[in-house]
């Protein structure tokens, strides 16, 4: 079994990336507001700063304008007391007449309050005008401070004075920092808290995939044996277990069927391998068989050659008796030398004749020994078509189990069209087979029958040479019985002269056979060479089938 290694390199793991998914937009979010509520509110400070300023500055304006109003104004406890009533809140308050300080309560770094100082020219411009003033970082006894200032009118409505707040500048960058420190810690807190829980749920979606993840990947080595379990709160991921467990479950059975199918196959191509070595066991016996039957043809051809010759000489020596015949009809006188030379003629005819029926009669065992060797031929035949039946057949159900194997059977698919083809091929080649045998069967019957009428005419022959032989003994006795036995013979010799061309012509039919028989021979001798070819093809297409059922069954032992 093969084990899938990570080959990719160091990858960062869902851990981290939910955190950072997580936390760079809060972070991010967190920076941005509080960046944002950092100046928001020290613009806020500031405006409270001075909304508080200002009114700490209309209260001394009404304070000591009422004090102007009715001439009383004057430097007493009570005005000092009011003065100083905001120092414990860090705030100073100061009373101008003019553009001179009255009183006030700031003091300088000596201690002594800096009354009958003067103003800012710009400052009193401003507020003389009739407008408020206010700002920060103006230095005020050696300090900076946030200040504001507002008219004090008179009766007749002319700005007589000023009256003054102010706080000093370190003081309220103190309260900015304090609120920003503040702010931070919040948001420090926030993040803390935010990413607490965005690691308990990560650590928590990383437990679920990481053990779905050790599940498939098992799976993808191979190891399919053990169940999935487990769930998870999320449902993507538990929807992930459950496919996990489908795919693993689905992977289980494909597998199994598929084993099934890779052991039908082996035992189906050994099953077709030993067919494929009958079959060529039966091609080599037809062979065999054709190669006995073209030398049956040769010698049958030689024999019919010589029946041929033979049946010239016989009907030269008709001729003889022919002219014999009359030579005894013109001259009785030499009948004794013509009796005796018949005689000869007819002892040399009936040898001929004798030669003739052996001839015949081993024409005859030749075309049984032919017909034996086609019988051979129509077994082998039958076993061929049997062993292409089988052959078929076993391709129907290898095109079955590859259609049931899917996409994994789709070669299986290929051989075994390709095998139905060539045992249809070898199906052809054996009705080919089966019409030439029969064909040569029939041709060899046709044979017999006439070589049958042939040895009819030779008995036939026989016996009326033996009447004619009988016949001259008579003539040699009396020349009465001598012309009854010439005109005998002339009788006899005109039949043999028929039954001469009749002879002839059978031998010429059983040339124009043999030839055919040889013919036939030679196209069941290319027949029986296609057979052969086509089965080593059919062997070559069950090698390939079994070395791809090989290669199925070794595949399949990646899975556990």
């Amino acid at each position: 079994m093969g084990t899938i290694k990570n080959t990719k390199g160091k990858r960062l793991n869902i851990l981290w990336v939910i955190i950072l998914i997580g936390s760079v937009p809060l972070l991010t979010a967190i920076l941005i507001l509080t960046i944002y509520s950092t100046r928001k509110m020290e613009q806020e400070l500031e405006d409270s700063t001075y909304a508080r300023l200002k009114a700490c500055a209309v209260s001394v304006e009404k304070y000591f304008e009422w004090d102007v109003r009715e001439d009383i104004l004057c430097r007493d406890d009570v005005s000092y007391e009011f003065i100083d009533s905001l120092k414990k809140d860090n705030i100073e308050l100061t009373f101008f007449e003019g553009d001179e300080r009255y009183i006030t309560s700031v003091v300088d770094e000596n201690g002594n309050r800096p009354e009958g100082t003067k103003a800012d020219a710009a400052i009193w411009k401003t507020v003389q005008a009739g407008k408020d003033y206010h700002a920060d970082g103006v230095q005020i006894a050696g300090a900076d401070y946030y200040v504001y200032y507002t008219p004090v009118y008179s009766d007749a409505g002319d700005v007589i004075g000023m009256g003054f707040a102010g706080e000093k500048t370190a003081t309220v960058n103190a309260a900015k920092k304090g609120l920003v420190r503040t702010l931070l810690l919040i948001s420090v807190a926030i993040g803390i808290l935010y990413l607490g829980a965005l690691i308990l749920l990560a650590l928590k979606i990383r437990k679920s995939l990481a053990k779905t993840t050790a599940h498939i990947e098992r799976i993808a080595n191979g190891s399919i044996s053990e169940d999935v379990e487990g769930s998870s709160a999320i449902a993507e991921i538990d929807t992930l277990i459950d496919s996990s467990k489908i795919l693993k479950e689905k992977l289980n059975n494909i597998v199994t069927s598929v084993n099934d199918h890779v052991v039908n196959l082996q035992q189906d191509t050994s099953s077709l391998n030993e067919r494929a070595d009958f079959s060529n066991e039966g091609a080599g016996q037809i062979s065999q068989a054709m190669e006995e039957l073209s030398v049956t043809a040769v010698t049958l051809a030689d024999n019919v050659q010589d029946v041929n010759a033979k049946s010239i000489e016989m009907g030269n020596a008709i001729t003889d008796i022919d002219n014999d015949v009359q030579v005894l009809s013109a001259n009785s006188e030499q009948m004794g030398k013509a009796n005796s030379t018949a005689t000869k003629s007819m002892e040399t005819v009936l040898d001929s004749s004798n030669q003739s029926a052996e001839i015949i009669e081993r024409i005859t065992n030749q075309i049984e020994e032919t017909n034996q060797a086609i019988l051979s031929i129509n077994e082998a035949v039958n076993l061929i078509m049997d062993i292409t039946g089988q052959t078929s057949l076993l391709a129907l159900n290898a095109s079955i189990e590859a259609a049931r194997a899917g996409q994994s059977g789709s070669g299986f698919a290929v051989v075994a069209s390709e095998i139905k083809k060539l045992a249809e091929q070898s199906a052809e080649g054996v009705d080919t087979i089966k019409q030439v045998a029969d064909n040569i069967f029939a041709k060899s019957n046709e044979c017999v029958s006439m070589v049958h009428d042939v040895q009819t005419l030779l008995r036939k022959e026989q016996d009326d040479i033996s009447a004619t032989c009988s016949s001259f003994a008579t003539l040699s006795k009396t020349i009465s019985d001598n012309i009854v036995a010439v005109t005998r013979i002339s009788e006899k010799s005109k039949q043999l002269d028929g039954i001469k061309q009749s002879i002839i012509a059978n031998i010429t039919d059983l040339s124009a056979i043999s030839e055919e028989n040889a013919a036939s021979n030679e196209e069941v001798s290319a027949n029986v060479t296609s057979i052969a070819e086509a089965i080593d093809q059919m062997n070559t297409a069950t090698g390939h089938v079994s070395k791809v059922s090989d290669e199925l069954a070794e595949m399949m032992k990646y899975f556990e």
